[in-house]
């Protein structure tokens, strides 16, 4: 069998099940033709199920899984897959996987933490203001907004702001700054040096 890079379990990859069967059958025993048909076919069915059980294994884990139990986890979740890469796609799932239950602070910010890779700030007064500190990070703001959207209650209403890191090595040219101060409207027959 070939080594293969990754973690396994049940395959060692030394050496292939035949090998390994020869290795504790008696001497007498590996000298029968029939015997070793036998042991050769017991071996490469040791082979075959040890890479069943890793794909298994694998399988049950969204970080490791194969495009093909992706593709069936999306559609037992009803998610459209079109034009993202699948690194995308595995966050879309934990995102679903962790967005279903009582809503807190705490679920929405492992939510976005396990789609996105950032942090979020949550403020809840008469909306919920969710701030994303992406880190100058490219996220696809619609996917965030559709997980949200399944995970909060119809009645809730919400933002999201995402805040962007400012790069301290670039200094622009000119700074403007704009002061803006809020004032009650005045009526006509007051005087400004009343102020």
């Amino acid at each position: 069998m070939p080594q293969v890079k990754k973690e396994t379990y049940f395959n060692n990859f030394i050496q292939s099940g035949y090998e390994e069967l020869k290795e504790w059958t008696p001497t007498y025993y590996q000298a029968i033709k029939e015997a070793d048909a036998n042991m050769q076919f017991a071996g490469k069915t040791i082979d075959q199920m040890a890479q069943s059980l890793e794909d298994w294994c694998s399988n049950m884990f969204i970080d490791t899984m194969s495009e093909e139990m992706i593709q069936r986890m999306e559609e037992f979740y009803s998610m459209d897959n079109s034009g993202r890469t699948l690194d995308e796609r595995r966050g879309l799932l934990k995102a679903a996987q962790i967005g279903s239950g009582k809503v807190d602070a705490d679920r929405i910010k492992r939510v976005l933490r396990s789609y996105a890779d950032a942090d979020c700030e949550i403020d809840f007064v008469h909306t919920l203001d969710i701030t994303l500190y992406s880190n100058n990070k490219l996220i696809r703001v619609e996917n965030i907004k559709k997980i949200i959207r399944n995970l909060l209650p119809a009645h809730i209403a919400w933002q999201l702001y995402q805040a962007m890191q400012q790069n301290d090595t670039i200094t622009p040219v000119v700074a403007v700054r704009n002061t803006y101060i809020a004032c009650p409207i005045r009526e006509e027959d007051d005087n400004a040096t009343d102020i």
